[in-house]
């Protein structure tokens, strides 16, 4: 059957079907459907799996699975917690509370984040160490549903945890504002 369906993928394509390839994309405008690579291609077009398609690229077949490598030794963190081990999220600075604090809704990002991980019921702030950040952790506070526990920690030191983080290691801080300029 996939030997018949390439067939006439390719009498398509060659009757002049609306395949363009351009600057490392593809697109098929008649039927709707993109990509950025052969292995899209193969997947979408051809209605490969995954693995056959890997397999069609690389040329080979029936590779056995790469063998098991114990992980390595975890070295001890430096600042005293093992952040990988904690559940993390960043606001990216997208929250603004209500001109009422209690009218306030909870970040998007942070009401996601506590459907996919229930089993999370303390929640630490550590936003900005400025009147935006103070007042976001103020309303996140007062809106937080039941059953939770938050604590606000602003940085003792600096605008944000960057600059607490640096000034703990020692890194210098530049440029204005306090931050180092960004590449």
């Amino acid at each position: 059957m996939r030997g018949n369906l390439q067939k006439r993928q390719a009498l398509d394509w060659q009757a002049g079907d609306s395949l363009r390839i351009s600057n490392g994309k593809w697109c098929w405008f008649s039927r709707g459907i993109g990509g950025y690579s052969a292995l899209d291609y193969l997947i979408k077009v051809n209605g490969y799996s995954f693995l056959e398609a890997m397999e069609t690229i690389s040329g080979r077949a029936a590779i056995p699975p790469p063998s098991f490598v114990p992980a390595p030794k975890e070295e001890k963190p430096k600042h005293g917690i093992d952040w990988r081990r904690h559940n993390l999220l960043s606001l990216a600075g997208v929250y603004q509370p209500k001109k009422k604090i209690e009218e306030s809704k909870l970040p998007v990002a942070l009401t996601r984040f506590l459907e996919d991980h229930p089993h999370v019921k303390t929640i630490y702030l550590h936003l900005d160490n400025d009147t935006a950040g103070r007042l976001a952790a103020k309303a996140i506070m007062a809106v937080m549903p039941e059953g939770y526990r938050v604590e606000n920690k602003p940085p003792t030191r600096g605008k944000d945890v960057n600059d607490f983080l640096c000034h703990r290691l020692g890194i210098l801080i530049r440029g204005s504002h306090g931050k180092e300029p960004e590449r």
